[in-house]
């Protein structure tokens, strides 16, 4: 389907005789391009059975078997190589700066660097009797910056696009919580700097807006 309707998807199949390809899949051609994949790093490839090697021996190419091609989800496989070096990524940290509407509890656990990008484990207990549906949360780094001659300051604001969001839940029932993992690339930013964390309810009115220290200790 090269053009797939929303929230569905598509699959690529490829057989070949020979190993050595490259492929590349644009996003939104005919428009701006928005992204673009190169699935040949995602490809794994095993090597053929001994049965195989002895049929093309004698002449006889064994037929495609698409089992052997398997396409690795690069958000999926991240997230397995960080809950593996952080197993204890999903415990609340009893430290993180928190808080509390209406028996609603939003917190950021931890912020940190891992595999060339930078991290934010965030917690959402819902404490209340009604279910907390999460709309989305946003990520904002910001910094004063002076000028001189005039001694004033300016803000510096930047809003940290996500590469991977992962939510255990986005409707959080009564007595639940939810773990928010928030994925950007990787930033140096300033000590005296700060992250504004904004997560909204939808149709609701228990909303979150506040700042972090922006050190980051790993």
């Amino acid at each position: 389907h090269p053009i797939i309707p929303e929230k569905t998807q598509t699959n690529i199949r490829i057989y070949t005789r020979r190993y050595d390809f490259n492929i590349k899949v644009i996003i939104n051609q005919g428009h701006k391009p928005t992204e673009s994949l190169e699935l040949s790093k995602y490809i794994k490839i095993e090597e053929p059975k001994k049965s195989d090697k002895k049929l093309a021996a004698n002449g006889h190419v064994p037929g495609p078997d698409i089992n052997k091609y398997n396409l690795v989800d690069p958000e999926i496989d991240f997230f397995r190589q960080l809950v593996k070096e952080r197993p204890g990524l999903l415990k609340p940290n009893k430290q993180a700066h928190s808080m509390i509407k209406n028996r609603v509890v939003f917190g950021m656990d931890y912020v940190f660097h891992f595999n060339d990008k930078l991290v934010f484990k965030a917690t959402l207990w819902n404490k209340s009797k009604v279910p907390f549906n999460i709309l989305h949360l946003t990520l904002t780094y910001k910094e004063q910056t002076g000028i001189p001659l005039v001694n004033q300051h300016q803000s510096k604001a930047i809003t940290l696009s996500p590469i991977f969001v992962r939510y255990s839940k986005k409707i959080v029932p009564p007595g639940e919580k939810s773990h928010i993992i928030y994925v950007t690339n990787k930033m140096s930013p300033q000590d005296d700097g700060y992250f504004n964390c904004v997560l909204v309810e939808k149709n609701g009115v228990r909303n979150f807006d506040f700042n972090i220290s922006s050190f980051i200790k790993d």
